[in-house]
């Protein structure tokens, strides 16, 4: 009888954590710099950094450019249609999955989450992780994607825009 509790034990466990996914692959739908979607319905938010807002501007010699939409741009780009692996870290309060994502290219796994800041295209969401701020500091330093303009932090921007529904 022992044995059999075990065995239910196990198996009831088993099921627990199989409904639970820690990854989720596919060709995902690119909402912005640091977002993407699963056929609608598994969205996913990139853990550890914070990319200008899709209708956010940076400001480049006096002059307003679609830093926001540069942004999904070059996910999308890194991505090229190819299918992306994500490990879910945790959830936010939106419900959306907060995961580090992957994609094959050219026989090399590509951390998108480090890569879009290393590009300067993200932050690194420093108030959640320091897991980026090296890939920042050098993407500062260099004048890499946004940081070749004056840009405002994506969560300092959320605030001016309260009408703007995506929070950090």
């Amino acid at each position: 009888m022992r044995a059999y509790r075990i065995i239910a034990a196990a198996i009831i466990l088993a099921s627990a954590g199989s409904a639970h996914a820690t990854t989720l692959t596919g060709t995902p739908y690119i909402i912005d710099g640091d977002s993407l979607d699963f056929d609608r319905k598994d969205e996913i938010r990139l853990y550890g950094i914070d990319a200008p807002e899709l209708h956010q501007a940076c400001v480049h010699d006096g002059r307003e450019w679609p830093c926001g939409r540069s942004a999904r741009n070059q996910l999308r780009k890194l991505i090229d249609n190819q299918p992306v692996r994500c490990e879910v870290k945790d959830h936010d309060k939106y419900g959306r999955n907060v995961s580090i994502c992957y994609v094959q290219r050219d026989g090399k796994t590509i951390d998108l989450n480090r890569e879009m800041v290393a590009t300067g295209w993200a932050f690194a969401y420093r108030h959640y992780s320091m897991d980026y701020a090296p890939e920042e500091d050098a993407a500062i330093k260099t004048k890499a994607g946004m940081w070749d303009s004056d840009v405002m932090p994506p969560w300092d921007w959320r605030k001016l825009h309260p009408w703007h529904k995506k929070s950090d």
